[in-house]
């Protein structure tokens, strides 16, 4: 199926929608509907390009960090949360032996199972985030063309917020509400988990955080079902998430799956991997802005496929359990320190290879 979905969106079909972060493909494969999200940019990161440049400054490690996390999240949750079938990164290809790999060859992309809400509230909701994108995403079009970062995006990002939750929270009601004030304080994850328990008992949104699950601006990412569909409130299904607290998610998995050691087993494999892609997935976001700006950003397949086979057989190191903070640092500071002395796309190449990823095999 996701060999079928890469090869529809080889032939640049007409986009269902475009979101924050990605362009949305309403793909069918059988009788089934799925969307393939061709991620963009990540509200996480702090940089990106501009959606007209085509590619995408995200890490090739960055499809498995979301489809890892929501998985695990889907596996707890199977009826209030979407449900990710697969990922895959169209930048990389393989040849050779070796993978080969440049931002512009394409998009991460992540496929999911579509959702299918009320169908008198769902409409409404839809078409008021539709009005409400288009005025963020020009926004931060032109931020992005401007080369403007963060910091100029926040005033506006905060009122177009509060305007937005507002009018999502007077058609769904309160129960969606996750606003500022639940995060007002610098508050640890265990005192928003026991706020939750105080004023939403019973609501998904306090068993998602009791489970060490923070689930990301709920008021926008939630599709509206009913009482019929989804018996507990807020009665729809939840569309992005992130890991808050591994100790609340773990325990969550034992009490869930107490009996099923397999199951335990799957999940707790799957943090694993998500936590070593999510840290190589770091350790690019660190060394790219050096490598953009040591090239004066005139980037290479060959230098790029270098450093991405390099933290591929780094990811081998970790998942053999070598893993120390003070080995992570050198490498870190390996690849800077290649990026920064190498002088040409060839020669950074060959020292990525000869001199870091060669010496993987002696640590």
């Amino acid at each position: 199926m996701i060999d079928d979905i890469r090869k529809h969106l080889d032939l640049d079909p007409t986009p269902t929608t475009r979101g924050e972060e990605g362009v949305l493909y309403r793909v069918s494969a059988g009788e089934e509907s799925f969307f393939a999200k061709r991620w963009y940019r990540s509200h996480e990161k702090q940089g990106s390009f501009p959606i007209e440049a085509g590619g995408a400054a995200l890490s090739p490690f960055w499809h498995n960090v979301v489809r890892l996390k929501q998985e695990i999240v889907h596996a707890l949750f199977p009826g209030y949360s979407i449900k990710t079938v697969g990922s895959f990164d169209e930048r990389v290809k393989r040849g050779g032996g070796e993978g080969q790999f440049d931002l512009d060859w394409g998009r991460p992309v992540t496929v999911s199972k579509e959702v299918v809400g009320d169908p008198v509230i769902s409409p409404i909701r839809t078409g008021i985030l539709d009005a409400a994108y288009k005025t963020l995403l020009a926004h931060k079009d032109d931020l992005m063309r401007r080369g403007a970062g963060t910091k100029q995006e926040d005033p506006f990002f905060k009122q177009w917020t509060a305007q937005v939750n507002r009018e999502i929270v007077g058609l769904l009601g309160p129960d969606i509400d996750l606003g500022a004030s639940f995060f007002e304080g610098n508050r640890g994850f265990d005192d928003i988990v026991c706020k939750l328990q105080r004023q939403r008992p019973g609501s998904m949104l306090t068993e998602f955080f009791e489970a060490g699950i923070s689930v990301a601006h709920p008021e926008v990412n939630f599709i509206p079902g009913n009482k019929d569909t989804h018996q507990k409130k807020p009665h729809g299904t939840f569309l992005e998430f992130n890991i808050g607290n591994e100790a609340r998610l773990k325990h969550a998995i034992m009490r869930r799956f107490k009996g099923d050691q397999s199951k335990i087993n799957e999940l707790l494999a799957k943090l694993r991997s998500y936590q070593i892609n999510q840290l190589l997935d770091k350790i690019f976001d660190h060394i790219l802005p050096v490598y953009i700006k040591i090239t004066d950003g005139q980037t290479s397949p060959i230098s790029l496929s270098a450093i991405y086979t390099a933290l591929e057989r780094f990811k081998i190191f970790i998942e053999q359990g070598k893993l120390t903070e003070e080995i992570t640092k050198s490498v870190v500071e390996g690849l800077i320190s290649i990026i920064n002395t190498s002088g040409s796309h060839e020669r950074m190449a060959w020292r990525l290879q000869e001199q870091l990823t060669a010496s993987f095999d002696y640590m």
